[in-house]
Formats: structure tokens, sequence, C-alpha cells
């Protein structure tokens, strides 16, 4: 009997709640309507006070709905990116004195707390980045240029050898191959770091108005020398010349390019140092003596009787190492420019040493400033 009694309570309350969620679904509508009435009112009322506060707010609306267009038009979108947010802010921020009659009277002084609120933010920014861990752009490109300089010293340095058949090292000496590869898209990231670095103060080793262009010019001519690096690339890649081809000119291509790779190196090492690019010098010398024995060779008739197409990819790799030497004369009159311009000192400046054609003055034996006699002796 309590059983039954207890079912039957059970389905009284869910029959309860089932009609009072009946009822809530049936007013729905009528208090939805109630409220879009009491909005319009107030709108209604608020037209009556100002019509132009109705007006005003239409035209925010509008203004929003024209901002959004930098989110739902690709092209736009695709060229002002999340950065288009700030303009949805600053029509927020334009339109909220003027919505209504909302604090009017403070208009000035709300304004100026932003104003001050942005320049301490601005500050405290400013300061922490500087002073707490500091990362320098200009630090960046100085050793971004000296990195890429090194990796085509690197790749010279193993190409010669590699082509002509006289690498012993296997796979381990071929790493050189693919590090020049990110010289090639760098000048993004390098004018990027250089628009940064005139704005830091001094720091470090780096001057007030130190020659940030001066790493551009660095390292365009950079790029210049690994776009002929990449078509040398492109040969050791390619199917393999015949032997014999080869083997007419391998000593002079082979001094070119080590020698274009030592010297690569020791303009990357100057720039890192921040020391004048004179160890550069006697590399340089060498590879152009070596350049002008190669083409003392091609001007002789050590191509007749050979076919024309197997001449051709060896003819093209020595013209690459050529412009190659030229590249790299370049980039040493480049840094030497800017070793000036920066004002790099040598780190053996404060020892110079006596030259081993310098003869010592002898010195008298006493410093006696009375009269002096001359003796002759028949």
């Amino acid at each position: 009997m309590a059983s039954v009694n207890g079912n039957n309570e059970g389905g009284g309350a869910a029959g309860a709640r089932v009609t009072k969620f009946l009822q809530w679904l049936m007013a729905l509508p009528s208090e939805f309507s109630a409220k879009v009435v009491d909005v319009m009112s107030q709108i209604k009322k608020v037209g009556k006070e100002d019509p132009r506060r109705v007006i005003h707010a239409l035209k925010v609306a509008l203004s929003i709905t024209l901002v959004s267009a930098f989110y739902y038009v690709n092209p736009l979108y695709d060229g002002f990116g999340s950065s288009a947010m700030y303009a949805v802010f600053t029509v927020i921020v334009v339109s909220e004195f003027s919505v209504g009659n909302y604090r009017d009277h403070e208009v000035l002084d709300i304004a100026l707390k932003r104003v001050i609120s942005i320049i301490s933010g601005g500050l405290i920014s400013v300061s922490v980045s500087i002073f707490v861990c500091p990362i320098w752009a200009g630090g960046d490109l100085h050793n971004l240029e000296s990195k890429n300089i090194e990796k085509l010293g690197n790749f010279l340095e193993g190409f010669g050898e590699e082509y002509f058949g006289r690498s012993e090292g296997g796979e381990s000496n071929k790493l050189f191959i693919q590090g020049y590869k990110s010289v090639l898209t760098s000048k993004q990231v390098e004018e990027t770091f250089a628009n940064f670095a005139r704005w830091e103060p001094c720091h470090g080793r780096f001057r007030f108005r130190h020659p940030w262009q001066q790493y551009l010019k660095i390292g365009n001519l950079s790029r210049q020398c690994a776009y002929r690096i990449d078509a040398l690339n492109g040969f050791l890649n390619s199917a393999k010349t015949p032997l014999e081809m080869r083997g007419k000119i391998p000593d002079p291509c082979i001094k070119m390019s080590t020698e274009a790779g030592k010297a690569l190196k020791e303009l990357a090492m100057a720039i890192h140092k921040m020391i004048p690019p004179s160890a550069a010098n006697p590399h340089i010398a060498k590879s152009k003596i070596a350049a002008t024995n190669l083409r003392s060779i091609m001007k002789t008739g050590l191509w007749e009787d050979t076919n024309l197409f197997e001449v051709i990819p060896v003819l093209t790799v020595a013209s690459l190492l050529l412009h190659v030497v030229s590249c790299t004369e370049k980039l040493a009159e480049s840094i030497q420019e800017l070793s000036t311009l920066a004002k790099f000192k040598n780190q053996d400046s404060e020892f110079v040493p006596k030259s081993p054609q310098q003869k010592e003055t002898p010195q008298p034996c006493c410093h006696n400033s009375g009269p002096h006699h001359v003796v002759t002796i028949n």
C-alpha cells in the first residue's frame, strides 16, 4: 500500500514539472513581445528627447559594419591580418563619448587619464625590454651577417675538391652543401633587424649611430655570392662531367674555390670580432692569382678536338668561380668600409712588434755634454 502511494506521488511531481514547463513555453512569446515593446518604447523616448543620439547610434553601427570588412574581405585581411582589430577598437573608442550624454563633463579628464596610462604602459614595456634580459636587434643582425658569410665560405672550401673528385671525407664532408640556402631568403629578416636597430640605444660594442645600413649592403653582396653558389651546387648535384674534361683545369679552380672560402671565413670572423678584415687579404690575393692562371689556360688551345657539350659544364663552373672571386673581393671592400665607419679596433693594436729589418740605433755609452775631441789615426 505504501509503495503504491509513493508511485502516485512521484508521478504527480513529474506531471507538475511538465505542466510548469508547458506554461512557461506558452508564455515565452508574450514575454518576448513585451520586452521588445519595452525596448522600442525606450528608444522612442530617447528619440523624442534627442533625435541626434539615435542617429549617432545608427552611424556607430554602420561604422562597425564597414570596419568589419577587414575581417570578411580576404584581400583586406591578407593585407592587415590581425592588426584589423585595432580598427574596430578605434571606432568604439572614438564613438564612446558621443553616444549619449554619458560623462560629458568628464571628457577631458578621461582623455588625459588615457593618454597618461598609454605613456606609462609604453615606458614600462620599454624599460623592461631594455633592462631585463634585453634582446637587441642590432646584435642579431650583426651575428646573422657573420654566420651567413661563414656558411658561404664553408661551401666554397669543400666545393672544389668535391666537384673535381679529390674529396676524401665521404658523406660527412658533404654537410656544407645545404648550409648556404638560408642566405638566399635572409633579406626580409635583415631589413627588419636593421629597422629595429636604428631605434635602439647604445649597447655593448655598438655605438650611437652605428652604420646599420652598411650591414644591408653586405647582406646584398652575400646573397649575390649565394646565388652563384646555388648555381655551382646545381652542377655538383647534376650528372657528372667526364673526369678527363674536369681534369684539364682542376688546380686553378680548386685553388680559387678554397682560397675564396678561406677569405669568406676570415671576413666572417672579422665581423664577429669587430676587427679590420686584413686577414682575408692574402687569401683574396691567392684566389685572384688562380683566376688569372685560369684565364690564361682558357685562352690556350686546350679544348681542341673535344666535344663542345662536354666542355660547357666545366667552363660554366670555371666562370661561376671567377664571379665568386669577384664577389668575395667586393664583399671584403664593403666589410672594410664597415670597419672604418664603425671604428673596428685591431686586437694587436696594443702591441706592435718591430720589423726584423728595422735595426736599433746604437746608444752612446755616456751622456757627456762637455767638449768633444776628434782623434785621427794614421
